[in-house]
């Protein structure tokens, strides 16, 4: 099943966002692979959905900026999603 539709991702936005603990959330959206792309899985977008939860988001198109975007979360030190789409 798919990570989104499943309520445990949900449950763990909502616990970062209230407890602020510094946890980062990386959603990878592929056309490929065992799971749905997040596009069929939720009528919202993933950093919507973060955002009402409290959660600081970053979206990215492709990997290149992947590793500079969870370095400067970790500096943060708040709870943060971050959208990475590769979807064709």
């Amino acid at each position: 099943s798919a990570a989104m539709a499943n309520g445990d991702f949900y449950e763990a936005l909502n616990s970062a966002g209230l407890s602020q603990s510094p946890v980062i959330f990386l959603v990878i959206s592929q056309s490929l692979g065992k799971d749905a792309p997040v596009s069929r899985q939720s009528s919202a977008n993933p950093t919507a959905i973060a955002k009402s939860f409290g959660l600081k988001t970053n979206e990215l198109t492709g990997a290149k900026r992947v590793a500079s975007t969870v370095k400067k979360a970790r500096e943060n030190k708040k709870p943060t999603l971050i959208l990475v789409n590769l979807e064709n």
